[in-house]
């Protein structure tokens, strides 16, 4: 996936929570409407990420915080040798790309022992 399609993704996210948060703040619940599109939301990033990169993106905007806009500087996150990562944006997509977490064409082929063909 190319970053701006990431980034596109991840702000409209962000819009998206801010306006029900505004809504929940003058008294309007509207969990119930958007639960619908969120479960195709996560239906759709299931079927685009592996497992470990969709829990690192969840892990980054719900529990790092970047779904609201900032980041929690309490959480974080370290890699196999002991570095912190995921610090930023740029870091957690950098990171997906890294362990091949976005499933393109290329890269299912190369989970399916090379076969170029996508079923």
């Amino acid at each position: 996936m190319k970053y701006e399609t990431f980034l596109s993704i991840t702000l409209h996210l962000q819009k998206a929570w801010r306006m029900s948060g505004a809504a929940y703040d003058i008294g309007i619940d509207i969990t119930e409407f958007t639960e619908p599109e969120n479960h195709v939301i996560h239906t759709l990033l299931k079927e685009i990420m592996t497992e470990e990169a969709l829990d690192d993106f969840s892990w980054f905007m719900y529990e790092k915080g970047y779904i609201e806009g900032k980041l929690n500087p309490d959480m974080k996150s370290w890699d196999k040798d002991g570095n912190e990562i995921l610090k930023t944006f740029d870091e957690l997509y950098e990171h997906i790309v890294k362990m091949n977490g976005f499933k393109t064409r290329t890269n299912e082929a190369q989970r399916n022992n090379n076969d170029t063909r996508i079923s």
